[in-house]
């Protein structure tokens, strides 16, 4: 049954998640994700893809933020970013190598569905690009794990270098000498569909939430405010941590009221008996 869950989750995923077909000639954001099923990294440089996981597939894709900017007018950009599914694992697979999308549509097409185009990149050195470098993870059935950062780069090899092999300088993104393309706020309907989803997990969870609400609106300056005795969770409009880092921690002072009528935990949460809490009904 487990199996036949996350052939169905991978199905949904697969269906959901495609490139877009028109390159923008601005710069772009490009959205960092970790599916936790698949033990490996989404990237997206469309906002409507970014928009549609976050609502639809937060239960395991969990949203990193912005990997980095693409400049697709810039003249470096040159070389199609392909992107590849892995029907197996539902992992994302991308190259910027003609010949090595080429190998895998010719050996590996019962394996690796070909997605198309993400983005344009530079495949060699160029002025204005940025090097983004390629991992891959000798136990997460053969992902990949791309990062721009150099910091992040030297972490992962000095941290994790038994699970990410090392292979060096992937593809080279244009950017352009301004800051970062700054970072819209989805609509509050987008926010509020994706808490109202998380909220509908936890509450299946832990029956001990019945009853309470989420909103998006003023939350006194802080990323979210809880009315325990009510179970009504207010999130920031302006908020800066993603919906599920702030329910994740929101939902344990309900938790707490329900669980006695009284604030004993604190900050303390979850607390280190939160296990004893699931299919528990007060």
């Amino acid at each position: 049954m487990r199996r036949a869950l996350r052939i169905v989750s991978l199905l949904v995923l697969c269906l959901f998640l495609a490139p877009s077909a028109a390159f923008a000639v601005t710069p772009v954001n490009v959205y960092r994700f970790y599916d936790a099923r698949a033990r490996s990294h989404f990237y997206t440089a469309s906002d409507a893809e970014m928009l549609q996981v976050r609502q639809t597939l937060s239960s395991f894709m969990s949203y990193d933020g912005v990997a980095y900017t693409v400049d697709s007018a810039s003249p470096a950009a040159t070389q199609g970013l392909y992107r590849f599914y892995d029907v197996r694992s539902g992992a994302h697979f991308y190259t910027a190598s003609d010949a090595e999308r080429d190998s895998v549509m010719t050996r590996l097409s019962s394996v690796y569905r070909y997605e198309g185009v993400a983005y344009m990149v530079s495949a060699a050195p160029a002025a204005g690009a940025v090097p983004v470098y390629r991992f891959y993870n000798v136990q997460g059935e053969g992902s990949h794990f791309y990062t721009a950062s150099a910091a992040e780069r030297d972490s992962v090899i000095a941290t994790l270098g038994s699970m990410f092999r090392y292979e060096g300088i992937a593809y080279y993104v244009p950017t352009t000498p301004q800051a970062p393309v700054s970072v819209v706020p989805p609509a509050a309907t987008g926010d509020l569909a994706v808490a109202q989803a998380d909220l509908a997990r936890y509450i299946q969870t832990y029956p001990l939430l019945q009853g309470c609400t989420v909103q998006m609106g003023d939350a006194r300056g802080y990323q979210a405010i809880t009315y325990f005795t009510t179970g009504l969770t207010v999130i920031s409009s302006s908020h800066t941590a993603s919906i599920d880092t702030i329910l994740a921690h929101e939902i344990w002072h309900d938790i707490d009221w329900r669980d006695n009528g009284v604030i004993d935990w604190g900050e303390n949460v979850p607390p280190a008996n939160a296990a004893s809490y699931v299919g528990r009904i007060r």
